[in-house]
């Protein structure tokens, strides 16, 4: 996957996604997706995204890159080969729908610097 920085990357491709910029926390998943408790997302503008969970009373952050192509959100992780891609929507009441093959993931906006920071 290209880096969203990446000058090879297209302009349109790096101008996607704006509607998932910020903070988002998990509202309810299937279970067979295996969330984190907790679990949180940062869209940053330029690609970076910070997926953040609990860990008894602590919470981990995992800085990701990311890519929005139409309805495709592609993440990445730099310090360990594992790239996801996922189909995603805006849904009723501003909840980010990731979804899975069918097995769906939803976020609720989130309050910015609502996490201690812990980046791993």
């Amino acid at each position: 996957m290209a880096e969203p920085s990446d000058p090879s990357a297209s302009d349109a491709g790096r101008d996607q996604g704006a509607e998932i910029l910020g903070r988002w926390r998990l509202l309810r998943a299937d279970p067979t997706l295996d969330f984190a408790p907790e679990a949180g997302m940062e869209f940053r503008p330029g690609g970076e995204l910070i997926y953040s969970f609990a860990v008894g009373d602590q919470r981990v952050e995992v800085g990701l890159l990311y890519v929005v192509s139409g309805d495709q959100l592609r993440t990445d992780n730099p310090s360990a080969p594992h790239a996801t891609a996922v189909r995603f929507r805006i849904g009723v009441g501003d909840v980010l729908v990731l979804d899975f093959a069918g097995a769906e993931a939803c976020f609720v906006r989130d309050a910015p610097r609502a996490w201690g920071r812990h980046v791993v």
